[in-house]
Order: C-alpha cells, then sequence, then structure tokens
C-alpha cells in the first residue's frame, strides 16, 4: 500500500470518519492474532462510566500525622548526609502503618484500578532537592525500583517543564521560528496525544500547575484491545506486525527500533506500547531514509488514539499530587495549557518504578529494555542514579529523554 503522510494531532475529520467506519461495521472483520485472547477479564479493564462510579479509589489522602512522618523521614536522611542514590524504604523509613497503607497503591497500580493520586502535599514547603527526596522516599515504599529516564541510562529523576509554546510552534510550522525546530510534544504547552512511556508504574509529582488546562487524560490499553478484539480484529494484527520507530536523536546513541507495538505476555495477557511521535513526526521530521508509515499502520493508530479518547477519564491534578500510573495497562495523555507569567508555570518532576514483588509479566521484546532500564548501568554489574535536582532550560531533558510523547 502506497504510504502516507499522517499528523500527529489527528484531525476532526479524522476522527468522524473514524466513527463513521464503526457505526457502519455489522460482521467482524478477521479474528484475533494466533494466540492472543479473544476478552481480557481484570479490574484493569474499565470505561470511563466505570472508572468515574470508583473515583473515590484513585486518592491516597496524607493525613496531617501523615505528612508529619514524612517531614521526619526528611530530616533523618538529610541528617544522615546520604546520598540520593541510597533513598529506600530503609533510609527514608515512614512507620509501618503509612508504609502498609502505600504499598496498596501499588496493589491498586498492578492488580485495582491501575492507577493512584497521592494528596495532601505542598511542594512550597520544600527546597527543590527535599521535594526530590521525598518524592524518591514515598515511591520507595510503593515501587521500590527505579528506572533511567535518559538514552545514557544515567538518570532515575527528571523534570517537565515546557520549552516552548503554542504560538511558538504556529510560528515555527508558518516558517517564523525556527530556534525550537526539534522540540518534543511534551515539552510544550500543546495537547499531547494518547500514548505510553514504555516503562512498568510511569510516576508524575506536580510542582506546580497550569493556569488552565493540561489534564492528565488516562484510558485502559485492556479495554481498548477489548472493543478491537469483539469489532475489528484486523487492527490487532497490524500492531503485532513489525513497525520502525524513529527516535529523532542522535542515531549513534538511540538509533530507530524496529518492534511490534503489541505483543502476548504471559498469563493470557498482553502489552501495548505505542505513540505517534515515532512513527508520524511532529515538529521533527521523521527520517527519510525510513520507510513511511502505510495506510494501514495511520488506521491502526487513529483507532488507537480515538478508541482511548471515548473512554478516558481525566485526573483532576493538583499541586502536591503525586500519581502512579501502570504504563503496561493503561495508555495517557495530555490536553493543552495555558501559562500565566504571573503565576507559576507546569513544572512536574517523573520517575520510572518496578515492583519486583508484583511479578508482572513483560513482553519478550521488552525484556531487554526492563533488564536495562531498572538493572545495573556500569560494566562491573554495579548501578549508579543520578538525579535531576536543578531544571536545565537548554532543553537537555528533551534531547536525552527517552520518550517524549
Amino acid at each position: 500500500m502506497a504510504a502516507v503522510c499522517a499528523s500527529y494531532h489527528p484531525s476532526p475529520l479524522d476522527a468522524a470518519r473514524f466513527w463513521e467506519k464503526q457505526r457502519s461495521r455489522h460482521v467482524v472483520d478477521g479474528q484475533v492474532p494466533s494466540g492472543y485472547p479473544k476478552n481480557l477479564t481484570s479490574p484493569l479493564v474499565w470505561t470511563r462510566e466505570e472508572a468515574e462510579e470508583k473515583n473515590t479509589d484513585w486518592f491516597f489522602i496524607l493525613t496531617g500525622d501523615d505528612i508529619d512522618a514524612v517531614n521526619s523521614a526528611l530530616s533523618r536522611f538529610e541528617g544522615a548526609g546520604h546520598e540520593m542514590s541510597s533513598i529506600s524504604t530503609e533510609t527514608f523509613a515512614l512507620p509501618h502503618g503509612l508504609s502498609s497503607r502505600l504499598r496498596e497503591v501499588s496493589n491498586q497500580c498492578y492488580r485495582g484500578i491501575g492507577f493512584q493520586v497521592l494528596r495532601g502535599l505542598d511542594p512550597s514547603q520544600y527546597t527543590a532537592k527535599q521535594n526530590a527526596i521525598v518524592y524518591a522516599g514515598i515511591a520507595a515504599h510503593i515501587a521500590p525500583r527505579r528506572g533511567f529516564l535518559d538514552i545514557e541510562y544515567e538518570r532515575v529523576m527528571g523534570r517537565l517543564q515546557i520549552l516552548i509554546l503554542q504560538c511558538q510552534v504556529r510560528n515555527f510550522q508558518r516558517g517564523r521560528d525556527a530556534s525550537h525546530r526539534g522540540t518534543a510534544p511534551a515539552f510544550t504547552d500543546a495537547a499531547v496525544s494518547f500514548h505510553t512511556d514504555n516503562c512498568e508504574i510511569l510516576s508524575l509529582y506536580c510542582l506546580s500547575a497550569p493556569f488552565s488546562g493540561g489534564r492528565t487524560l488516562l484510558a485502559s490499553s485492556w479495554q481498548i484491545y477489548n472493543e478491537l478484539a469483539k469489532k475489528n480484529p484486523k487492527i490487532l494484527k497490524t500492531l503485532t506486525e513489525p513497525w520502525v520507530l524513529d527516535t529523532f536523536k542522535d542515531y549513534s546513541k538511540a538509533p530507530p527500533v524496529t518492534r511490534p507495538l503489541l505483543e502476548k505476555t504471559e498469563e493470557a495477557s498482553v502489552l501495548l506500547r505505542f505513540s505517534r511521535y515515532p512513527v508520524t513526526g511532529w515538529q521533527r521530521k521523521r527520517s527519510s531514509a525510513l520507510p513511511a508509515p502505510t495506510q494501514v499502520q495511520i488506521d491502526a493508530l487513529d483507532a488507537l488514539q480515538f478508541l482511548a479518547a471515548s473512554n478516558c477519564i481525566s485526573l483532576p491534578m493538583e499541586k502536591g499530587d503525586m500519581v502512579f500510573i501502570n504504563d503496561m495497562a493503561l495508555v495517557h495523555a495530555r490536553e493543552s495549557f495555558d501559562e500565566d507569567e504571573g503565576r507559576a508555570q507546569r513544572h512536574l518532576l517523573k520517575m520510572y518504578l518496578h515492583d519486583p514483588s508484583q511479578h508482572w509479566p513483560v513482553a519478550p521484546s521488552a525484556r531487554s529494555k526492563w533488564a536495562r532500564m531498572y538493572g545495573a548501568n556500569r560494566p562491573n554489574g554495579e548501578r549508579q542514579e543520578s538525579f535531576e535536582e536543578a531544571y536545565d532550560s537548554t532543553g537537555g531533558d528533551d534531547e536525552r529523554a527517552q520518550t517524549n510523547g
């Protein structure tokens, strides 16, 4: 089939065409790929209505006593002179009751609805380094292993702040501004399409929220799978085939990747890992040396986008919230947002986490990446971690990040 040009942001016309096809589809076209489940059953499978009915289960509220315990753990950690890389449940010890409740956050992420919002902290009460310690310290009680965020496999905590405004995006697209031609969607105030981060637990800590918009949107990838298996399993077959994904980075450090977007795992489960960005590009154009996406592939990406949007929930994220998301069973997106020069701008800390005790199955093509992300990063088998303690206004996170929306 002829190659096509596709947009990172599907148009309303694209959406209308997709839903018209869905409404007119009376006969199931094909069967699910061989060996794949016909239907997934789990608390991780939910529609928007089902998730919203359980919205009280979304939150973990820190009490005054909990916050006092966190502050005491922070004081002990600083007083002992520990390195950031030593943060653990031992060096950032919390009372047994609080630690046990935080373990339930892990259970909710892996075996429940798939995400949790921890609320009650005030980041303005801490220094930049203290916020990083508190974030990693609490996270250690939820999912103790930290993953590397960058293509060098060194940093386990990064920052998300915008490097470019939508007006600059528009000026670049019109040829008026070439200064931001390399910025990825996640580092702008534009909307970010549904995608996964290719990790296990995606975690965010909101140091400050935008003036308006910018909410994180979540949808169950297992619900999407069930809908496609029921009505259009041919798309599932397309997703299981090899896709060539651009990295838009130095190919000597991060070469293009060829892998399926959908794979089966143990326990009759599936793993969906996808983003429009490596396929369609955005400001950065997909390399002409790579095969262009086909119409069949674009149709598959559109199906994922529109089905996710039809069943997504929006997280009411506030300053001080920590969010923990099962990236292996949920997909996420972000609304566009507006900044106010007179107020604090959207500023998040980010980590990739892993809880070995949950024994979550990993698809074959992801195992080497998981081993490198959560394992040793030195030739002698040791692991050394670095933390981003100061925002790099040159856009280093964009250049170094493994995934950017």
